[in-house]
């Protein structure tokens, strides 16, 4: 016959089932990849569009580029420096295996470090640029196998510790119900 205690024991172990499963949840959606996609994006002629991607840490980036409309354009993978130099009109580098140039579609990918991006389509390098250009884009960026963001760290640590007073938890309430003695029976006085 189960007692009340043994029945609040299994409540607090069903309890802390539940809390480690959501920690986990939430541990692995820590640094899963995030995407953006656009359709019928308008640049004008000499124009360029700057799509900041934000990166925690290091990051598999890959994207897609389609023209459904005008000529050609170029896009760059560049920082906020070569950012900043492209809008002045000053040379400037760009990561050489994610960007393309004079294209009416693109598929890039590689690695990049910790840092923020921006992924610059540009109307107006190119010979055949003569007005605007409708595009569509697709933006993947997902972390690396093996690396872990800032957050996920924490949340990892979070875990941990609750993991661990889950089990310290456990354990005295088990030691608790061993040591305890047993309340004898009143025998029934009244008849």
């Amino acid at each position: 016959m189960h007692s009340r205690r043994s029945y609040g024991f299994v409540g607090f172990a069903a309890a802390s089932f539940v809390t480690a499963m959501v920690c986990l949840i939430v541990i692995s959606t820590v640094g899963s990849p995030s995407s953006v996609s656009r359709t019928g994006v308008v640049i004008q002629k000499d124009s360029l569009n700057a799509i900041p991607i934000k990166n925690v840490g290091t990051a598999n980036i890959n994207y897609s580029i389609f023209i459904s409309s005008g000529g050609n354009i170029s896009a760059y993978m560049i920082n906020q420096d070569e950012l900043t130099s492209l809008e002045n009109g000053t040379s400037f580098p760009s990561y050489a295996d994610l960007s393309c140039i004079d294209i009416s579609q693109a598929s890039r990918s590689g690695n990049l470090s910790s840092g923020e991006y921006y992924l610059v389509i540009v109307n107006g390098l190119s010979v055949n640029s003569t007005g605007p250009v409708t595009i569509d884009y697709h933006i993947d960026v997902g972390s690396q196998s093996g690396s872990m963001s800032l957050v996920g760290w924490i949340w990892s640590i979070v875990a941990l510790i609750a993991a661990v007073a889950m089990a310290v938890g456990i354990i005295i309430l088990s030691q608790e119900k061993r040591t305890k003695p047993a309340t004898p029976k009143r025998p029934n006085t009244l008849r």
